[in-house]
């Protein structure tokens, strides 16, 4: 995913701009400074290891479920690593909403605007995207995207 994300950055011609790393999150803060980054995006392992079937590959199964990362463990380094009023965009399960937004508060990151995403017309939603601010006042904004 690293490899396709910096051809996407080459592409559209953003290597001034943006640098992909492909770093274990949980040692980005041996390799960042404190309060580093304006702007973090995610999209992390969305199921608990106890929900649902186990991928045999162990690329898949560690991509979308919380064996090696959980969400407790992204807002703890996004709150070390965002400047205070920093953002962080996250794509994450609806149906686990909740534990997110709870993790979000913990680590002073308030959710600011969430997304629905649908993947099929006349149906729930099965993703948010979600927008929080480091040091945010409460307050959130909902809106209902379209059909992809």
């Amino acid at each position: 995913m690293a490899e396709l994300a910096e051809r996407n950055v080459f592409l559209n011609n953003m290597g001034a701009f943006i640098t992909v790393r492909n770093e274990d999150i949980r040692k980005t803060p041996q390799i960042f400074p404190p309060s580093h980054f304006d702007y973090i995006v995610t999209n992390p392992p969305y199921r608990s290891i106890s929900s649902g079937r186990t991928s045999p590959s162990s690329d898949r199964a560690v991509a979308s479920q919380e064996f090696a990362v959980t969400i407790k463990d992204i807002m703890k380094v996004s709150r070390r690593l965002l400047k205070t009023r920093g953002r962080l965009n996250i794509i994450y399960t609806a149906d686990r909403l909740a534990d997110l937004f709870a993790e979000m508060r913990a680590c002073r990151i308030e959710p600011k605007t969430l997304r629905c995403i649908y993947t099929k017309e006349d149906s729930e939603a099965r993703l948010v995207w979600v927008e929080g601010v480091k040091g945010g006042r409460p307050g959130v904004k909902i809106f209902s995207s379209g059909l992809p």
